[in-house]
């Protein structure tokens, strides 16, 4: 897969830097960076914008990139754990990114996002939006007086599917996820793809028991759904975590929390439903 990221700077800054210390983070990369062929030439704007929804010019996200790496490693020997790649990207933009670099961001906010892929990598997949939908809903609760839950959805061993079946029908199952999870939430319900294997889900007026009966329906749709494909010798497994968010938390804060829930149930063998206490 390599081969197809002949890109400069793509083994000192990446694959060096995360291929030994984060195979899940550098897994994602590189998904990243073959799924959107939009921009060949400027692979680091391509890079950003993904994990986070900011748009620069490749030396910008250069600078940027190379600042997220060093902040991912702060932040790991801070937590004494793994930080993923998209959490610390959006921390630095969310905390430490220059007051200039803001300025130019905010001035690109309305330019156009094109958006490439089948139905699994389409309108969900909007890297970085979910963290401002959850400020929105956040808002919304407060003001209302509503229940606010989030669920998160990491599909356990996924890499395994898409290098056993190849990326073409590791797409097809994961379009298949997708339908299932759209027809288990309602209309009202916001979900996006976080990355190949993880997803996001915000639950306005929805409390932390209502949301841990649906993730759980979710998580047994989708073994039992997925059973039935052809390509699958067996149903696809699934972690999911749930919290309900309080009227005094951040969105980044209650983000890095729930995430946390879900990793650790992903090292306790995974395939169940985890709540945040």
């Amino acid at each position: 897969m390599d081969s197809e990221l002949p890109f400069i700077g793509f083994h000192e800054l990446i694959q060096d830097q995360l291929a030994a210390s984060d195979q899940r983070s550098f897994s994602l990369i590189k998904r990243c960076l073959i799924e959107d062929q939009t921009s060949p030439a400027q692979p680091f704007t391509v890079l950003i914008q993904k994990l986070t929804g900011k748009v620069l010019t490749n030396g910008e996200a250069i600078v940027c990139w190379k600042q997220i790496l060093k902040h991912k490693i702060v932040v790991q020997q801070k937590l004494g754990r793994t930080v993923g790649i998209q959490t610390a990207a959006i921390d630095y933009f969310e905390y430490h990114s220059p007051v200039e670099m803001l300025f130019r961001l905010s001035s690109r906010q309305h330019e156009p996002t094109v958006i490439q892929g089948g139905e699994a990598a389409d309108f969900i997949y909007r890297q970085g939006y979910h963290l401002e939908k959850l400020k929105e809903e956040l808002l919304r609760a407060k003001r209302y007086k509503h229940a606010l839950s989030v669920i998160m959805v990491d599909l356990d061993n996924f890499h395994v599917i898409n290098e056993s079946l190849g990326y073409k029908n590791g797409d097809k199952v994961l379009t298949t996820i997708v339908r299932i999870i759209k027809k288990t939430i309602r209309s009202v319900d916001f979900f996006c793809r976080l990355s190949g294997d993880r997803f996001f889900l915000i639950l306005p007026n929805t409390n932390q028991r209502e949301a841990r009966e649906l993730a759980e329906r979710i998580r047994v749709q989708i073994n039992e759904r997925t059973g039935r494909l052809s390509m699958l010798s067996e149903g696809v497994t699934a972690t999911l975590s749930v919290g309900q968010c309080s009227h005094t938390d951040s969105s980044i804060e209650f983000i890095r929390r729930i995430e946390r829930v879900l990793d650790e149930g992903r090292h306790r063998d995974g395939n169940a439903v985890f709540s945040i206490c």
